[in-house]
């Protein structure tokens, strides 16, 4: 079963686009586009249209000299309205839902915010992953393509000329191994603790309450030590968690 490919569409270089789906097309199994635009005025949705021509119309310019885009093309020959989705640029964690619900095989769904801002790529990783939309990534040429040397040998920026004989791009995945998803999970595990130890503050203060109501004050004491070690327990693994932080930044 192919991975389906969301571009968001926030940038106007046509080539940023072209190569991102040409390596997904080629090398992530994508079998399905989709492009997010803005939600708002009619303007904006006239504006993503045209973007959306452009591209094909420089997939299709291609791929009469490059066999790298005849695919990507026959999957874009068919996809116009019913492959677009309106997404919140302000607000990108508030379409999370409706993202989730229009794709619900999440583990092959690709995000890619190549052509975001650094604040809107920001929004996106942080709420996307946090609601375990995982793979968001990221189309980066190598520093080597910009030297004089590179446009001096005829070559463009290109996936056909990026490709060969050896990758000139790094497609990075903020899922992978690394600080961002490492990060992420520390939050989760560390919030699944303090969770469990608040419950087991509430059923012991339940307890003591009981035990005074009976007069059993040296049970109730021994209660009140209990919840006193969960909340120092707490604090401590909080704290713990922050400290480890810290130390990630300090390295880096």
């Amino acid at each position: 079963m192919g991975r389906t490919l969301v571009l968001f569409t926030q940038g106007r270089t046509v080539d940023v686009y072209v190569n991102v789906i040409a390596f997904c097309v080629q090398e992530c199994n994508v079998s399905k586009i989709y492009f997010a635009g803005e939600n708002g005025t009619t303007d904006k949705e006239f504006q993503l249209h045209e973007k959306i021509h452009l591209i094909k119309k420089r997939i299709e310019a291609l791929s009469k000299n490059y066999s790298d885009y005849s695919k990507s093309l026959i999957l874009l020959s068919s996809q116009i309205k019913e492959h677009i989705i309106s997404v919140n640029f302000d607000r990108p964690q508030d379409s999370i839902p409706y993202i989730k619900k229009k794709f619900p095989d999440i583990d092959n769904l690709i995000i890619d915010i190549t052509s975001c801002s650094k604040h809107l790529a920001g929004n996106i990783i942080s709420s996307f992953i946090a609601n375990n939309i995982n793979h968001v990534c990221y189309f980066e040429l190598v520093d080597k393509v910009y030297a004089p040397s590179w446009k001096d040998s005829g070559k463009a920026l290109l996936y056909h000329d990026l490709k060969e004989p050896l990758p000139h791009y790094n497609y990075i995945d903020f899922s992978g191994p690394g600080a961002t998803i490492e990060s992420f999970n520390k939050m989760r595990n560390q919030g699944k603790y303090i969770t469990i130890l608040l419950v087991l503050c509430l059923i012991l203060s339940g307890i003591v309450f009981v035990l005074i109501l009976g007069q059993q004050n040296q049970y109730a004491q021994i209660g009140v030590i209990a919840i006193s070690f969960v909340t120092i327990l707490s604090i401590v693994l909080s704290s713990v968690s922050d400290s480890i932080n810290i130390w990630d930044r300090f390295k880096r």
